[in-house]
C-alpha cells in the first residue's frame, strides 16, 4: 500500500536490550536477582569412550563432596528411552543417561547436582566409570562392512535407514558424456553463540516448569511430557532469550529431560549450562554425507539424467539426521530440467555424535552435489559454467512446477538472479583477468565459482499461531508460535501490526514463547517464521482491526462501513472526520470496560478478551526461495592458501518485508556457507575420539577472514501467503558453499584439477596442487560401496514378489 512501512529499512527494535546486556538467557536465570536465584547446578559425567559396555560406576566419593545434593545414574532416574525429535526405529531409542552401553564420546552417564557449579564440577571429576571397550565404527562407509562392529545388537547391522528408487538402467542412454564424482559434504558442528542449556523447577501447582534454550517450545513440551509420563499441560516450557539455534536446538535432548526429572525428584530448581567442549560433543552435528554423483549430458550441454547414491551418517542414535538425506533427494531436481533422476540412500549408525539439522538441513547438500557436478560437466564439455546452467535452467513459464522428486515449486525466475550476479561481479572482466594471469604464469591463481540454487522453506508443517492485543496505553503485544532466537521476529511482526494500525513499531512488543501464554506453535526452523508466523500475525491484526471498527462505530455512533484506520495518525474514526477519531488506547480502554457485558460490541469468539485477536494461519504447501551466488578467490600456488576476494549473493525470498533483516540473514548465511567451504570440519580418530572438540581445534572463522559480502535480492512473490514471502534464513548458506568450492577448483582447473573436497583448507589445496604438478591427481570417482548393490538386489526381490502376488 502507498506509504506502508512494509518493504522499508526498519532498524531492529530487539537489539538495544541485547547490546546493553539486559537480555536474560538460561544461564542468567540462577544469577543473583534472577528468577531461579539459588538453584542447584547440574553437571554431567560423559563417556570418554566411543563404544563400550559400562561394567560399573563408582559415585561414593562424589556423593560425599562438599555441596553435593545428589549423584544420579540411569537406574536412579528410571526414565524411559526417547527418540528426540524424530523416530527412525524402536531399536535406536536413546536413554536419558547411558545404562548398559556408551555409543559415542560425550554421551551422558551420570548427573551430579550440587549447590554451585564449581562444586558439581569438582564432584563429577571424581566419578569413576569402569568401561569394557568394544570395537568402534567411525566412518559411515565402514559401518556397512560385513565385519563392522554392530552398534545396536538388537538391530543386527548398522543400516539405519535406506531408500531406493526404481532402477533406471537406461538413465544415461542419451548421454554423450557422463561426469562422475565422489563428493564429501563434511560433518559439521552447529556452534551456536550460546551453548545448550536448560533449567527447571516444580511450580506451586505441581507442574514442571522448564526454561529451555530451544527453537521449538511446544514440541519440547510434548516430548518432555511423554518422557516424564505426564500430559503436556502438566509441563510448562518458557524460552528466555536464545543465543542462536540454527537447527541444533530443535526437539528434545536427553540433558533437557534429565534437568526436568531431577527438579521433579529433588523439589528444587535445577540449572544446567553446557561448556563449549560439551556442546561440541553433545549438540547434534550435521551434513555428514558422501555423495556418488553421475550427470549425463549431450555435447551441447543438455542434461540427460542424474544418478546419486548417497551415504549418510546418523551418528550413534540415528534420529533427525537420518532423515535429512531424504531432504537432499527431495531437492535434487534443483533449478534444472532433468528427464530422469535416480537417487538411492543408505544411512549408517556410527560411534559418533548423533546428527541432526543445521542451517539448511539437507538442502545445502542437494545444491552442493548438483553444482559440483554441473561445474565438472562444464570443464569436461568446454562450456562456460554460466552458459551451461542457462541452457538447462527451468524457464519462467513452467511454474508451478512439479519436480521428479515429488515437490511442486510455487514460483520462480531462475535466470534473473544468475544474470544479476554475473553483472554485479563483472563476470566477463574476471574471466579475462583469469586468462591473463594464466598466460603470465602467475603463482596467485584467480578462481570464479558459480552456483544456482532452489530450496524449500516451511516444508515441515504449514500452520502457525498468531495473536495481537492492544493495551490501554495504546501499545501492542504480539504472540506467535514461532520462537525467536536472533532472526528479528519482533521487528518484522511489529512492522506487520504497524502497517495495519499505525502504532509505532517501538511500541509493539513480541512476547518470548511461554506455552502457558502462547496457545500453540511450530517453533522456528526451516525458514518458516515470516511466511507462517508473519502471515498469522497479519491475519490476527486484520481481525483485530475489524473488531476495532465495530467498537469505534458504536462509540462514534456511525455506520461501520464509514469507519477507517488512519495508519499515519494511528487512529480509527469516521472517514472525512479526523478530529473525532479515536486513538488505539481509547479503543482498548473501551473494549476492556465492555468485556463480559451484554453491551460488548467486540466479538470474542476467538477466546480473547479486550481489544485482541488470535487465530491460526494455514498455508497450502511449501515455498521455494532461489538465487545465484558467484565467489571470487585467489589461491596461492605455493602454499595452497585460499583468499576469498569477493562474494556476490543474489537471493530471491519472495516479497521483501524489511531489506535490512533480509541483508542480515544473507550476511550470516554467506558466512556460514563460506565457513563450510574453507574451514569447518568435525574430525575423529579411528577409535572415535573427537579431535575437534573445542574452538582451538575446530576452525571457526571470524569476520576478519571474510570480505564485505555483496548481497542483492530479486523479488518473485509466492501466491501461497498474503505477504508473498518465502524463507531467507538458510538460502544464502545454500548458495555460498558450492560457489566458493567451485571457485577454488576453477582456480586450479588449468592444472588438471577437477575436484577438491570440502573444506578447501590450505593443506588440502596444497596437496592437490602438488599432485597436479606431479601428474598424480586421483580420479574424482570411485565405485559406490556394495551396500547399494545389496539394496538394489533387495528391491528386485521385493518387486518380483509383488509382481507374483499381483498375479494371484
Amino acid at each position: 500500500m502507498a506509504g506502508s512501512i512494509l518493504g522499508t529499512r526498519v532498524v531492529r527494535t530487539e537489539d538495544p536490550e541485547l547490546l546493553l546486556g539486559e537480555a536474560r538467557y538460561v544461564d542468567d536465570l540462577s544469577a543473583p536477582g534472577g528468577p531461579l536465584e539459588g538453584a542447584l547446578h547440574l553437571v554431567f559425567v560423559r563417556s570418554e569412550m566411543a563404544h563400550a559396555r559400562i561394567a560399573g560406576i563408582e559415585t561414593t566419593t562424589a556423593a560425599e563432596m562438599p555441596g553435593v545434593v545428589a549423584v544420579l545414574t540411569a537406574a536412579d532416574l528410571g526414565l524411559r528411552p526417547s527418540h528426540g525429535m524424530a523416530k527412525v526405529h524402536d531399536h535406536f531409542a536413546r536413554p536419558a543417561l547411558a545404562d548398559d552401553k556408551v555409543r559415542f564420546v560425550g554421551e551422558a552417564i551420570v548427573a551430579v547436582i550440587a549447590e554451585t557449579a564449581v562444586q558439581a564440577k569438582d564432584a563429577a571429576d571424581t566419578v569413576i566409570v569402569d568401561y569394557e571397550p568394544l570395537g568402534a565404527v567411525v566412518h559411515p562407509e565402514d559401518a556397512f562392512a560385513p565385519d563392522a562392529p554392530v552398534i545396536f545388537d538388537v538391530h543386527g547391522d548398522n543400516l539405519a535407514m535406506s531408500t531406493t528408487d526404481t532402477a533406471q538402467p537406461g538413465i544415461f542412454d542419451g548421454a554423450d558424456v557422463v561426469v562422475r564424482g565422489r563428493y564429501v559434504n563434511q560433518r559439521m558442528a552447529v556452534v551456536p553463540m550460546e551453548p545448550h542449556g536448560a533449567a527447571a523447577y516444580v511450580g506451586d501447582d505441581g507442574r514442571v516448569v522448564v526454561y529451555g534454550s530451544t527453537q521449538m517450545p511446544h514440541l519440547l513440551q510434548g516430548l518432555l511430557a511423554r518422557s516424564l509420563g505426564v500430559t503436556p499441560p502438566e509441563v510448562r516450557v518458557i524460552t528466555p532469550n536464545v543465543g542462536g539455534g540454527f537447527g541444533g536446538k530443535a526437539g528434545m535432548y536427553p540433558e533437557q529431560l534429565v534437568v526436568a526429572a531431577v527438579a521433579k525428584r529433588l523439589g528444587r530448581p535445577v540449572t544446567w549450562m553446557s561448556t563449549r567442549t560439551e556442546d561440541m560433543l553433545a549438540l547434534a552435528h550435521s551434513r555428514a554425507q558422501i555423495q556418488y554423483v553421475e550427470l549425463g549430458c549431450t555435447r551441447d550441454g543438455t542434461f540427460t539424467g542424474l544418478r546419486v547414491r548417497l551415504v549418510g551418517d546418523g551418528g550413534a542414535y540415528p534420529g533427525m539426521g537420518a532423515y535429512l538425506p531424504a531432504g537432499t533427494r527431495r531437492m535434487s531436481n534443483g533449478t534444472y530440467r532433468f528427464p530422469a533422476i535416480q537417487f538411492d540412500i543408505a544411512v549408517a549408525a556410527t560411534n559418533t555424535t548423533p546428527t541432526g539439522a543445521y542451517r539448511g538441513a539437507g538442502r545445502p547438500e542437494a545444491t552442493a552435489l548438483l553444482e559440483r557436478a554441473v561445474d565438472q560437466a562444464a570443464l569436461e564439455l568446454g562450456i562456460d559454467p554460466i552458459e551451461l546452467r542457462k541452457r538447462n535452467l527451468l524457464t519462467d513459464d513452467v511454474f508451478p512446477f512439479a519436480t521428479l522428486t515429488g515437490v511442486t515449486y510455487d514460483s520462480g525466475a531462475y535466470t534473473t538472479p544468475l544474470d544479476a550476479a554475473a553483472a554485479a561481479v563483472g563476470y566477463d572482466d574476471l574471466r579475462r583477468e583469469q586468462a591473463e594471469r594464466r598466460a603470465r604464469g602467475d603463482r596467485r591463481l584467480l578462481g570464479i565459482g558459480v552456483a544456482a540454487y532452489v530450496e524449500i522453506t516451511a516444508g515441515g508443517g504449514n500452520s502457525e499461531y498468531g495473536a495481537v492485543e492492544i493495551h490501554p496505553d495504546g501499545s501492542a503485544t504480539v504472540k506467535a508460535g514461532t520462537s525467536a532466537h536472533g532472526q528479528g521476529h519482533q521487528t518484522a511482526f511489529a512492522m506487520i501490526v504497524s502497517s495495519r494500525t499505525g502504532i509505532d513499531v517501538d511500541r509493539i512488543r513480541l512476547v518470548n514463547v511461554d506455552t502457558d501464554e502462547v496457545r500453540s506453535g511450530g517453533g522456528t526452523g526451516g525458514s518458516r517464521s515470516l511466511q507462517l508466523g508473519g502471515s498469522a500475525v497479519l491475519r490476527a491484526t486484520e481481525a483485530l482491526v475489524d473488531k476495532a471498527k465495530r467498537l469505534a462505530a458504536r462509540m462514534l455512533e456511525a455506520d461501520e462501513a464509514d469507519i477507517v484506520v488512519d495508519t499515519e495518525a494511528g487512529t480509527v474514526g469516521v472517514v472525512g472526520a479526523p478530529a473525532a477519531a479515536l486513538d488505539w488506547g481509547a479503543l482498548a480502554r473501551a473494549a476492556a470496560d465492555a468485556s463480559g457485558t451484554d453491551d460488548d460490541p467486540v466479538d470474542h469468539d476467538d477466546g480473547t478478551l479486550g481489544l485482541a485477536a488470535q487465530l491460526d494461519f494455514s498455508q497450502q504447501g511449501a515455498t521455494f526461495p532461489f538465487g545465484a551466488h558467484i565467489a571470487v578467490v585467489e589461491v596461492d600456488q605455493d602454499t595452497g592458501k585460499v583468499t576469498l576476494l569477493r562474494h556476490v549473493a543474489v537471493d530471491d525470498c519472495g516479497t521483501v518485508l524489511n531489506p535490512l533483516l533480509v541483508e542480515g540473514q544473507q550476511h550470516g548465511g554467506v558466512a556460514a556457507g563460506v565457513s563450510q567451504a574453507l574451514y569447518e570440519q568435525v574430525v575423529y580418530d579411528e577409535d572415535g575420539n573427537p579431535l575437534t572438540a573445542n574452538l582451538m581445534d575446530y576452525a571457526l572463522p571470524s569476520a576478519a577472514e571474510f570480505p564485505s559480502f555483496e548481497v542483492l535480492t530479486t523479488e518473485t512473490p509466492t501466491p501461497l501467503n498474503p505477504l508473498g514471502a518465502k524463507g531467507i534464513g538458510e538460502a544464502s548458506t545454500i548458495g555460498s558453499t558450492p560457489a566458493v568450492q567451485n571457485a577454488v577448483i576453477d582456480a586450479l582447473a588449468h592444472l588438471g584439477v577437477r575436484h577438491v573436497d570440502l573444506p578447501c583448507t590450505s593443506e588440502r589445496v596444497w596437496r592437490t596442487i602438488r599432485d597436479a604438478e606431479a601428474g598424480t591427481l586421483p580420479d574424482p570417482w570411485r565405485d559406490p560401496p556394495p551396500i547399494f548393490a545389496r539394496l538394489a538386489a533387495d528391491q528386485a526381490v521385493d518387486a518380483a514378489g509383488l509382481s507374483a502376488a499381483e498375479g494371484i
